[in-house]
């Protein structure tokens, strides 16, 4: 009975966002196509190309396009950011939402999987305003692997490796994607990088979050324990809003400097 309701609301969420006959239709491609497929959205300027089950794409699908986890809370008070950067950007689902969405926008995509990445390319191939790194975010320019080659394509997690180790995969950090592009400020931060969040976050400067207005963060402490401390260690020195959609928190510097 749970998985008919399941497999209920999923038919009626999609239909409601691509229509009575789109929304069923993709859902077949995800769950029993044999290949990638493109799926138009409606108004964007461009498909999304997603891969059938057993890949996740169809489930970030339904987070990012159908329910809109990274919708901005109605009290975010900049209404036109000019500074995005997506790190665990994935097949660049939320990438594009947040291109499409604010197309006068920067967008810095940020993805170590390679096979994630070439998609991620194909899908923000149509908004001039995005750029894609394929590299993992962390708290200095180094090397990384990916620890879980064979898990869900949506939660590869990374681990630092010694220079010269065979396919290392660059790492970079926040104030050297900052400062490669003449920026001060980040409007949106937008964090779900499986648990590299305590390393980046416990790695930064004091008071450097005064740099990001809005973090957006998915907090993984089942694989990194002490995330959560390490982020609300740095967020101590400023007065914050935060709020819950999804397993995305939303959390508000009042304190940003915009620079």
């Amino acid at each position: 009975m749970a998985s008919f309701l399941k497999r209920t609301e999923n038919l009626v969420a999609f239909a409601g966002c691509l229509g009575p006959v789109r929304g069923p239709l993709a859902l077949l491609k995800i769950h029993l196509g044999r290949r990638p497929f493109a799926l138009q959205m409606p108004s964007h300027r461009a498909a999304v190309h997603l891969r059938p089950v057993p890949s996740s794409d169809g489930t970030v699908f339904r987070t990012v396009m159908v329910q809109e986890e990274y919708r901005l809370p109605s009290w975010f008070p900049v209404p036109r950011p000019r500074v995005i950067v997506d790190a665990g950007a994935n097949i660049g689902l939320s990438t594009v939402y947040f291109a499409h969405r604010y197309p006068e926008a920067r967008v810095v995509a940020i993805e170590p999987a390679g096979e994630n990445c070439a998609l991620l390319r194909k899908n923000t191939l149509a908004y001039p305003n995005v750029e894609v790194l394929q590299a993992g975010l962390w708290n200095r320019d180094t090397g990384l692997r990916i620890v879980n080659p064979t898990g869900h394509d949506f939660s590869f997690r990374v681990e630092e490796v010694a220079a010269g180790i065979p396919d290392t995969i660059p790492a970079r950090c926040l104030e050297t994607i900052l400062s490669e592009r003449g920026w001060a400020h980040i409007d949106i931060l937008k964090m779900d990088i499986e648990g590299a969040e305590r390393e980046v976050i416990g790695g930064l400067p004091p008071g450097w979050l005064s740099r990001v207005s809005l973090l957006v963060i998915e907090l993984h402490d089942r694989y990194a324990p002490g995330a959560s401390s390490a982020l609300y260690r740095a967020l101590a020195p400023f007065r914050i809003s935060t709020a819950q959609r999804g397993e995305s928190l939303f959390i508000w510097n009042h304190d940003a400097d915009p620079g």
